[in-house]
């Protein structure tokens, strides 16, 4: 395990100065297919890592990320209220109102796995077939997005929808 720390702004002397690139991890490491990677920064920074580690060939799987978002505040009084069903685990359910997916089940006394309910930890990831707004894809990675994933705590129904765990 190797630890190099770099910081926009260092003030104390420890660590690098300057941007995480990937000239900066080569003249660190020697890259390879079978090594992964932890970073953690914005999404600015994280989003251009995983660009370049791409174009590299490094597996999606070998690489751990964590973003510092500052999540948006929804005001759930901005969300038009809807009347629709959400099936969940072959259940339906009534909702009416302005609740995130992840909200309303709870209050339906079902649990769905969660740990930031602001849409960058990734927990409440599933599936959401039919019309819905998502606010945050921080907490998923590019495969997932393209597969259609989704998270419950930031996304509200606009027509009935069917929640699937992954």
């Amino acid at each position: 395990f190797s630890y190099y720390p770099i910081l926009s702004q260092t003030t104390d002397g420890e660590g690098d100065k300057g941007y995480l690139t990937m000239e900066y991890i080569q003249s660190k490491i020697q890259i390879s297919e079978d090594q992964n990677f932890y970073i953690c920064g914005p999404a600015v920074m994280t989003e251009k890592m995983m660009d370049q580690f791409e174009q590299l060939n490094i597996p999606e799987d070998n690489i751990f990320m964590e973003q510092f978002v500052s999540p948006a505040t929804i005001d759930e009084s901005q969300i038009p209220e809807r009347s629709v069903t959400v099936t969940w685990q072959g259940e339906s359910f009534s909702y009416k109102g302005r609740e995130n997916l992840l909200a309303f089940l709870e209050s339906q006394n079902q649990f769905i796995p969660y740990a930031c309910r602001a849409g960058v930890c990734g927990s409440c990831k599933c599936r959401i077939t039919g019309k819905y707004k998502s606010f945050s894809n921080s907490g998923l990675t590019k495969t997932e997005q393209k597969q259609g994933l989704a998270l419950a705590c930031v996304c509200y129904p606009e027509e009935d929808v069917k929640v699937e765990l992954t």
